[in-house]
């Protein structure tokens, strides 16, 4: 058995049979009368419980006008500078005492870093102590330029190394200038050695800054399931306020576009429409800090809607899922002129959103549920009838129609002749918007021929359907804090036990 919904609550069967158990346990009493009312429920219910009954994977959000909106939400990118690039490792030979030369990283003019070493090894011909200072003038620790002074004994071998850490690299001036004084101790004189072997290696930044060229950031495909308000919901949705929205921050100092690999909707029937766009036909440029904004994240947003896109086609064609597919450039125009920065934490997150408003008509939605009921108290009943009196703000036309099963399933006997109207819709004004609450009062009466067919339930089915209004047609809003008022009594006539 399923537990019992809002609206099963609101019919109160339980309540019901509780209720008139009591009454009928004192029959014999002097007090008795023939006909019993009960006030069974005064209740109301809002929008926002009545969507707790759909299953959806979309989250159900409220925007400024109060209107409800499905929202369906995936972070589809993300990463960070260290993910994207690495300084290489550089190995310099010192043929001469004096060294100028292109910039061993290419277009990249300025780091800092976090890590690494910068390691020597020298041949020493001469015997005797040596002494030798190293210079790099592109390299420097707190403004002050790097020296530092290698010494040891010949003939043979001198290695060592210095840690990179916190130290600043600059080739603005597009080269790299290296020099060293060596000198022989014994006889006072400078010399040259050689070979002698500069390498840098295995160095992190925290700061880089120049033309890091068309990196190409690995994006992966997935989809995102549009469920609507759960598969069981026929709603025709008011399309042209549906949008999709791209969305991206972005704190890397280098611009970045976005190109669309595939970007379509799967339809119910597996169909596939592509939604085609001018605004991204040509790819999206991602707004970007400059090199005196280090450290800020630029947003860009962009929307695709019926203004810019077939979004409006592709949705009517009932969609079942987003498939999506991209991928980004870095310096997508390859100009070794456009500088920029990036750092270990630089974050480039893509996002990618749909709203799509509860804005339009359903045309039926339909639910049934089955829960206990036992009427074996009623043995004595002639009959028994049910008023309810509703005022609804909420733009849906609910109808009901219930049957009473026996222990085997069979049923026995239905509510009524017909499915009948429980609340009817409000009148809405050509913005979709209820113009005034409705009023409905409804009597339902089983009579005393089916009244006694009914000792034997054991369950009831309960079947119920919602629309909006003009049979599903009606375009409506759905507001979140539009509600229904419910007031339900019944009536039971019993039989004189003499």
């Amino acid at each position: 058995m399923k537990k019992s919904s809002w609206l099963l609550l609101l019919l109160a069967f339980s309540i019901f049979s509780c209720s008139v158990s009591e009454d009928i346990e004192n029959l014999n009493t002097p007090e008795w009368e023939p006909d019993f009312s009960f006030a069974l429920i005064d209740t109301d219910v809002s929008v926002s419980e009545l969507l707790n009954e759909w299953d959806t994977q979309g989250t159900i959000q409220v925007d400024d006008q109060g209107l409800l909106f499905l929202s369906y939400e995936t972070e589809f990118f993300s990463t960070t500078g260290a993910d994207i690039y690495e300084v290489p490792d550089v190995v310099i030979p010192l043929i001469d005492s004096s060294l100028k030369g292109p910039n061993p990283f290419g277009e990249v003019e300025l780091f800092t870093l976090k890590g690494g070493s910068l390691s020597y090894e020298v041949d020493l011909v001469l015997a005797g102590a040596h002494r030798i200072t190293l210079i790099l003038e592109n390299l420097s620790e707190n403004g002050v330029t790097f020296s530092r002074e290698i010494s040891g004994s010949g003939p043979g071998k001198l290695e060592g190394s210095w840690d990179l850490n916190g130290m600043d690299f600059d080739f603005r001036n597009d080269s790299v200038s290296i020099r060293y004084i060596a000198e022989h101790l014994p006889t006072d004189q400078r010399i040259r050695v050689f070979p002698f072997l500069l390498e840098m290696e295995d160095m992190d930044f925290s700061y880089a800054q120049g033309y890091f060229g068309q990196y190409d950031f690995q994006l992966d495909s997935d989809t995102i399931a549009l469920d609507g308000l759960g598969e069981e919901v026929d709603i025709e949705y008011l399309l042209a306020e549906a949008e999709l929205n791209l969305t991206t921050a972005n704190s890397f100092g280098i611009p970045i576009q976005l190109n669309v690999d595939e970007f379509s909707m799967i339809t119910q029937d597996g169909s596939t429409i592509s939604i085609e766009s001018d605004v991204l036909a040509n790819g999206i440029r991602f707004n970007y800090p400059t090199i005196n904004e280090v450290g800020e994240l630029k947003a860009t947003e962009i929307l695709i809607d019926e203004e810019n896109s077939n979004i409006h086609t592709v949705l009517s064609s009932r969609p079942a899922q987003i498939q999506y597919g991209f991928n980004a450039q870095a310096h997508p125009d390859n100009d070794p002129e456009e500088r920029g920065f990036i750092t270990d934490t630089s974050q480039f997150e893509v996002d990618l959103s749909v709203y799509v408003p509860l804005y339009g008509s359903i045309s039926q939605y339909t639910r049934q549920d089955t829960f206990s009921l036992s009427l074996e108290d009623l043995e004595m009943g002639r009959y028994a009838r049910f008023k309810i009196v509703g005022e609804n703000e909420i733009p849906l036309d609910i109808i009901l129609q219930a049957y009473f099963l026996d222990a085997q399933g069979q049923v026995i006997d239905s509510l009524s002749q017909i499915p009948f109207t429980v609340l009817e819709s409000p009148d809405v004004d050509a913005n979709g918007e209820v113009i005034a609450s409705k009023k409905t009062e409804t009597s339902v009466e089983i009579e005393e021929a089916r009244f006694s067919r009914l000792i034997d339930t054991e369950s009831m089915v309960m079947k119920y359907s919602l629309s909006t209004a003009d049979n599903g047609t009606a375009v409506a809003k759905f507001l979140s804090e539009s509600k229904l008022d419910v007031k339900i009594g019944l009536q039971v006539g019993v039989q004189n036990p003499d």
